[in-house]
């Protein structure tokens, strides 16, 4: 977010606008407010005596340039709501000493939004009020939040339409959805009765096989494939065909698995529904 205002060098603003955030740590050792600035992470703090804000940002080759202006300055560049919140902000770290994090949206100097996530404290330095606050960007992490959302309903769509049966799975194998031929596959009623249920628990009555097989998948981070055949309960002799895969949705253990198969007659190629 920048000022409507020139940056100026951080040795000419004056002391009481640029308070330090950090005491000095010992040589060799990084700075904590280099490592901030390596999380993006920037500061910025106003003498509540004279209005003056000092706004740490970066330009366009990844610098950090701080600029200087009022109070005023800072708030044209939001709207009526958004300048409340930033008022209520500081309001609530004169009053108790600190506040955040709270959220707020700015204009640049392209009239581009940009939204921010800040925290503040309350400070007295030489006698003046001064509040101090660090903040972040959060534009990126609300754009990857959007992509992730529609991919998630890309994917509900793909696991209610698809006419194979299809199960996503948490890494101990809850079942996190799954689709109407799932649940005919295991006689149920409704898909909703299999959902936090555990899937090896399911698949274990119907074949030994698939649930070591599904066993198997969640152990996995690799794409697997595979074919068998199998007796399941009644006789009935079935060709197996099975895929499992991960989704980038989310690491480590918060990681899912989708595990998708077709029932098929022995003789033919034709998928049983």
């Amino acid at each position: 977010m920048s000022l409507l205002v020139s940056p100026t060098a951080p040795d000419a603003l004056p002391r009481i606008g640029s308070p330090p955030l950090f005491a000095d740590e010992p040589s060799g050792t990084p700075r904590q407010s280099e490592l901030l600035r390596l999380l993006r992470i920037h500061s910025w703090s106003i003498d509540l005596k004279t209005e003056r804000v000092r706004w740490e940002s970066v330009d366009a080759n990844d610098r950090t340039v701080v600029i200087k202006a009022t109070l005023t300055d800072l708030l044209k560049q939001a709207n009526d709501e958004d300048a409340g919140k930033f008022r209520a902000h500081l309001k609530q770290a004169i009053d108790t000493g600190s506040a955040g994090p709270d959220h707020f949206r700015f204009d640049d100097l392209d009239h581009a939004g940009s939204a921010i996530e800040s925290v503040c404290v309350l400070k007295w330095l030489a006698g003046h009020p001064v509040v101090v606050g660090l903040y972040r960007n959060c534009d990126k992490e609300q754009r990857q939040a959007a992509v992730v959302g529609a991919m998630r309903t890309t994917i509900e769509t793909l696991v209610a339409e698809s006419t194979s049966c299809m199960v996503v799975l948490a890494r101990d194998g809850t079942i996190l959805n799954c689709n109407a031929a799932f649940a005919r596959c295991l006689a149920l009623k409704d898909r909703r009765m299999a959902i936090r249920q555990n899937v090896l628990d399911l698949v274990g009555g119907l074949s030994e096989r698939l649930e070591a097989i599904i066993r198997g998948a969640l152990l996995s981070q690799d794409a697997l494939s595979g074919h068998f055949v199998t007796t399941f309960p009644g006789g009935q002799v079935r060709g197996v065909r099975w895929k499992a895969f991960g989704l980038d949705l989310l690491r480590g253990e918060s990681a899912t698995r989708v595990f998708a198969f077709d029932l098929r007659r022995t003789e033919a190629d034709d998928i049983i529904d």
